[in-house]
């Protein structure tokens, strides 16, 4: 935590299996109030044939050192209108 800047934050990877046990640890070193986000993200897709449910998601924990004022950069797509003017300028 007294590595990060005042703004910073920490992405933190893992599974299903111990997201609950590591929330609490970064709970505990943050304070529960700087949790950002928790990111669920699609690590591999259902083989066919399969008889259970199989792990197919790891998480992103988001935490900062205050969430207040952390630095956030928002990810923006194009319109897909964007994307077919590009491709005809390209010809």
């Amino acid at each position: 935590r007294e590595l990060l800047c005042e703004r910073g934050s920490v992405f933190v990877q893992i599974s299903d299996e111990n997201v609950h046990r590591l929330r609490c640890v970064l709970d505990e070193v943050f304070g529960a109030d700087n949790c950002c986000g928790q990111i669920p993200f699609r690590k591999k897709t259902m083989p066919l044939g399969t008889k259970l449910l199989e792990q197919m998601d790891d998480y992103i924990l988001w935490y900062a050192k205050d969430r207040n004022v952390v630095k956030y950069n928002d990810l923006r797509r194009q319109k897909a209108q964007d994307y077919k003017d590009a491709g005809r300028q390209i010809r």
